[in-house]
């Protein structure tokens, strides 16, 4: 009788002290999708949308893959790669690279006519090899006994209320 009562009180108590599952930060709806550009210079404007370029940085033979919200890339080499229907939220990156080379990931503002975008000094490293946090972005380096593939988790946040004109210490 006494066992059946410990856990019948521990189960109590894991129901009393929230064992639901936890919350996650806010992200905006809709879900951003990946775009077809990939030069975030000699892209088409865009218009009464909002979007974010990821321009990564790597060696040609670099292999690597991220998702963000939602979105799998999987590449090598130096890339842009184009998200549209970006709205304010936090928005966490993860991801895995594999080599010892330095790996950025730069968060920049897609040409539009609407404002927002990421909130410089918003970028916060949550997981991965020797991370540099920049303004506007992340660079990790896995030191040369580490194991491949290396994970990487940064996480950032996009204000709509960004001037799109600001200049880049108010507005990646």
């Amino acid at each position: 009788m006494v066992k059946r009562a410990c856990i019948s009180a521990f189960l109590l108590a894991a129901v009393a002290c929230g064992s639901g599952t936890a919350t996650s930060p806010t992200t905006a709806t809709p879900t951003p999708t990946l775009g077809s550009c990939t030069d975030n210079i000699n892209c088409p404007k865009l218009s009464g949308a909002f979007g974010i370029f990821f321009q990564v940085f790597a060696n040609d033979s670099e292999s690597y893959s991220f998702t963000f919200a939602g979105q799998s890339v999987t590449s090598n080499g130096p890339r842009a790669f184009q998200f549209l229907g970006v709205s304010g939220g936090d928005y966490e990156v993860s991801g895995q690279i594999q080599s010892r080379q330095r790996f950025t990931i730069l968060l920049a503002h897609a040409a539009s006519d609407t404002d927002g975008g990421v909130r410089p000094d918003s970028v916060q490293n949550l997981e991965g090899p020797f991370a540099l946090l920049r303004s506007c972005g992340v660079e990790y380096q896995a030191p040369q006994n580490a194991i491949m593939p290396q994970i990487f988790k940064f996480k950032f946040t996009v204000d709509p209320s960004l001037s799109r004109s600001a200049g880049p210490d108010k507005n990646c």
